[in-house]
């Protein structure tokens, strides 16, 4: 699994240097007259976003490229990083397709689906590239008795372990389900929202580390409110179709 990770790494970051901006924001430290008025007046090619004086000799100078001036950067080839992104998703497609209405909630790289004997599932490995059964860190023969999602990067599921053993896993995106905040947010309340039986949304209060402009780190409270969302489907008896679909009315 370690030689995997580190693959899987690699070929990320490779990936990512080929659809990189060219234009990315830059910072010059500036300690002479010459150099700053050469920034700000005799370079066409350069918009200043921010000047920050860090003390009476120096400027921090944050700028960019015009688009008409940005660099072209040797590494940077969109129609192969595009190419890689679409051949995975009509990977994710072929699962799609065999495994039809059972699939409960699928992302980028995963799917969630109903399981059933003599019905056909998508193979698993350890190669780079192949599927893995995450339930497999709960002991084999493990399965999820329920699941919930209240939309995209947001869901939760129990799991029941061979020996009877109860786990639940709950997964949002852009919020930290610390001790405290998985009181307010688990599969319980998720499950609720998603039947109405809550409609009301969570505040969650968290502690942040933050740097301010002048690049200091200070620590703050942030809210951020919990809800579920649903805004590409809707929902047709516990079946969700997208938006102007209409059923074919059967012969």
């Amino acid at each position: 699994s370690g030689l995997r990770s580190f693959s899987k790494l690699m070929l990320n970051s490779f990936w990512g240097k080929l659809g990189q901006r060219d234009n990315l924001t830059k910072t010059s430290i500036i300690n002479t007259p010459n150099e700053f008025f050469k920034i700000m007046f005799n370079s066409p090619g350069v918009i200043v976003n921010n000047i920050l004086p860090i003390n009476q000799d120096t400027l921090l100078v944050n700028w960019e490229n015009r688009e008409e001036a940005a660099v072209e950067q040797p590494t940077v080839n969109v129609s192969i990083a595009a190419y890689v992104t679409a051949q995975a998703r009509l990977k994710l497609y072929s699962y799609l397709e065999l495994l039809g209405e059972r699939v409960l909630y699928y992302d980028t790289d995963s799917v969630i689906f109903i399981s059933g004997e003599g019905l056909p599932e998508p193979s698993t490995g350890n190669h780079l590239g192949d599927l893995t059964d995450e339930l497999l860190e709960y002991g084999e023969g493990s399965y999820i008795s329920e699941f919930v999602s209240g939309g995209p990067k947001n869901y939760a599921y129990k799991v029941i372990t061979p020996n009877e053993e109860n786990y639940t896993t709950c997964k949002v995106k852009g919020i930290k389900l610390s001790y405290k905040t998985s009181g307010l947010i688990n599969f319980e309340s998720m499950k609720n929202m998603v039947l109405d039986k809550t409609r009301e949304p969570v505040s969650i209060t968290t502690t942040n580390f933050r740097r301010t402009e002048t690049h200091k780190v200070v620590i703050r409270e942030e809210t951020k409110c919990y809800k579920v969302n649903s805004l590409k489907r809707k929902f047709v008896d516990l079946e969700s179709v997208p938006y102007g679909y209409k059923k074919k009315p059967r012969s």
